[in-house]
């Protein structure tokens, strides 16, 4: 699954100009975009909580807690979905997400959006509202970041 990140126009207007000015404008993506969305994506997992409204996931169901033997968190069982939660920056394009697979089945869109039967609770990870815009927490960090950047840039 790909998901296009809306909204940011703001940010890619502060990302242009911080690599203007740059002497290495290449790892501007990987440490002002890339990285913070990264690790709101970790914090989310530690915290199990939603990194849009910083409300706590729902509680794992009796049933996973039995398959589960009573113990783990929630969104790991092996490891794969946290472990495989990683960023890159490919030319002008930050990507940030997760290939984790389980027999076959691509699970992770179901846990960020929960299963259509409601049978998965919507335990969202990635830092997305429902109209696909990083969050305003978010959003706010890495425009002061860039920001910053440029100021320091400048002087």
């Amino acid at each position: 699954m790909h998901i296009t990140v809306k909204g940011m126009e703001k940010i890619d207007e502060l990302v242009t100009k911080v690599q203007l000015l740059a002497k290495n404008p290449q790892n501007i993506l990987g440490e002002y975009i890339a990285r913070p969305i990264y690790n709101s994506i970790k914090e989310a997992y530690q915290t199990e909580t939603d990194p849009v409204t910083g409300i706590k996931w729902k509680k794992l169901s009796d049933i996973t807690l039995k398959a589960k033997k009573g113990r783990g968190r929630i969104l790991y069982h092996h490891g794969d979905l946290q472990e495989k939660t990683t960023w890159d920056v490919k030319g002008n394009t930050a990507i940030i997400g997760t290939n984790a697979i389980a027999k076959g089945y691509a699970y992770p869109a179901v846990h960020q959006f929960g299963s259509k039967d409601g049978k998965i609770a919507k335990r969202r990870f990635l830092p997305l509202t429902d109209n696909d815009e990083l969050s305003e927490k978010l959003v706010d960090l890495i425009e002061k970041a860039l920001e910053k950047k440029i100021e320091s840039l400048m002087a």
